[in-house]
């Protein structure tokens, strides 16, 4: 069973400005390869919750890498 992933308004807005940004600097393409490898890693968290490491500095966070550049924090 998959647990709900909720996101906040802010980031809502930056995973689609940053989605915005891979399209329009690499194309279609890219913002597509970009999304499809976001949203494995979020089913992924859904699924797996703490199959992503720990935050040294802050235990109760977990950062899930999307691409060398993209992380996620939950």
């Amino acid at each position: 069973m998959s647990l709900p992933v909720n996101w906040s308004p802010i980031s809502k807005t930056q995973y689609a400005n940053l989605l915005k940004f891979i399209e329009v600097e690499y194309g279609v393409d890219a913002a597509l390869k970009f999304l499809e490898k976001a949203e494995k890693k979020i089913d992924s968290i859904g699924q797996f919750p703490k199959s992503c490491p720990s935050s040294i500095q802050y235990p109760n966070f977990r950062k899930g890498v999307i691409t060398r550049q993209t992380s996620v924090y939950y």
